[in-house]
């Protein structure tokens, strides 16, 4: 009797243990983005610091989790916690408002994209992110420039610093020549150049 008492004793323990480990390898393999608590953090492209470990950028404080009133604070805010890992900006004279106000989160999402590792929520066609600031009255005219037709904005301008104005990623001349080829080729053997082109000389024999 006291055999078979310890025999059943012993399978007790040994089902517990087993509930034990089921129970602390499940726990171990929950996080933060599981499909018990942030279940909607699923994107083709994550942003390595929400893969590796969301305390490098949020701080605990408070034991229970969720609660009410929140149980999590940022480490830094706007930008400066971006800084933590990105290049600062500001070294150019023109910065892009949401940059300077320390906005990043305007454009980009901070945990993940289905757009790419620029964490935007759009993809090549940016019209309807720049269009949440930027008058979008230009796309009813009657001709449209082939970038800014096709959302392709950040083809000429800088989102976030540039040295020129209107956040241009260089001189204005050379960015119009980067696509218009033929009208450097038509200058060089023109013998005769409109005045207000005439002074883009040393632009053209910058270009190769």
């Amino acid at each position: 009797m006291i055999i078979r008492s310890n025999r059943l004793l012993s399978v007790l323990c040994a089902l517990l243990v087993m509930v034990g480990l089921s129970v602390s390898v499940e726990a171990a393999a929950q996080t933060c983005t599981t499909n018990d608590c942030h279940a909607d953090f699923k994107w083709s492209f994550v942003h390595e610091p929400v893969e590796e470990d969301c305390l490098s950028c949020h701080e605990q404080t408070a034991e229970q989790h969720p609660r009410e009133g929140g149980s999590f604070q940022m480490l830094e805010q706007g930008s400066e916690l971006c800084y933590q890992c990105h290049e600062p900006m500001g070294r150019k004279l023109t910065l892009h408002s949401p940059v300077q106000e320390g906005l990043c989160v305007d454009c980009h999402n901070p945990h993940g994209s289905n757009a790419g590792k620029n964490l935007l929520p759009v993809d090549y066609d940016l019209t309807m992110l720049c269009n949440q600031c930027h008058e979008s009255s230009y796309l009813e005219n009657a001709v449209v420039h082939g970038p800014a037709a096709s959302g392709a904005c950040t083809q000429c301008h800088d989102p976030h610093e540039s040295n020129e104005e209107f956040l241009l990623k260089e001189p204005v001349q050379m960015i119009c020549v980067s696509c218009h080829e033929d009208i450097v080729e038509g200058m060089k053997t023109a013998s005769v150049i409109h005045a207000a082109l005439k002074s883009q000389v040393v632009l053209l024999a910058m270009i190769p």
